[in-house]
């Protein structure tokens, strides 16, 4: 066997080797994007329905969401309605 076959083994090995850990990596990439959606999901609706006033800002202090309750009581308009 020569050195070159040896870098094109090498290079088939690494190759193999990236490929398996894609395989192993995007599944469970999936599951914690579900994972974290199911959790944004959560906090929204515990914050929505929870009877103190929240507001939420931006870094830039921008509002980016307020509850029912702070809209009532800054008579400001919720976000997508």
């Amino acid at each position: 066997m020569t050195h070159d076959d040896d870098d094109e083994d090498e290079d088939r090995q690494l190759r193999s080797v990236a490929l398996q850990n894609a395989n192993a990596i995007v599944p469970a990439r999936q599951r914690a994007e579900r994972e974290l959606a199911k959790e944004r999901e959560r906090l929204r609706i515990t914050l929505a329905s929870t009877g103190d006033a929240v507001i939420s800002t931006d870094i830039d202090g921008r509002v980016i969401f307020l509850n029912r309750v702070a809209e009532q009581r800054t008579g400001w308009p919720q976000a997508g309605r």
